[in-house]
């Protein structure tokens, strides 16, 4: 798969980090999908290939936890998960055990952000 055929589903609810991190994505050469909560993404999910989906833990109308779930009870979905939150409720460890990548405390630079996704892309995606 080449690497701008990688389609990312940013899931924030706070819009302005969604859009900034919408255009981080779009710098490093991705396309990107934006939603603001789970009920959402899933709506997204269902309509667009997605091969990878950032999503914040705490929202409104569907957390990220309950989102993760409900991608990986699909046995057919294989759409990569990586999670961030602001409150440490979960820890790296409980995350990955529900099947997600790894988990991103905020506030992070988006350098990081952007490094992670190469690096997750680079492992997941090029082989």
């Amino acid at each position: 798969m080449k690497f701008n055929e990688i389609n990312i589903l940013i899931v924030e609810d706070d819009g302005d980090l969604r859009e900034i991190l919408s255009i981080f994505v779009k710098k490093i050469g991705l396309n990107v999908f934006s939603v603001a909560n789970g009920k959402e993404a899933l709506d997204c999910l269902k309509e667009n290939k997605i091969d990878l989906v950032f999503s914040d833990i705490q929202m409104p109308i569907m957390s990220g936890i309950d989102l993760l779930k409900a991608i990986k009870s699909d046995s057919e979905n294989k759409t990569l998960v990586l999670l961030t939150t602001g409150h440490a409720i979960f820890t790296q460890k409980d995350v990955i055990e529900m099947g997600a990548l790894g988990l991103v405390s905020k506030p992070f630079s988006f350098d990081l952000f952007s490094d992670l996704i190469k690096e997750i892309i680079n492992k997941n995606f090029n082989k």
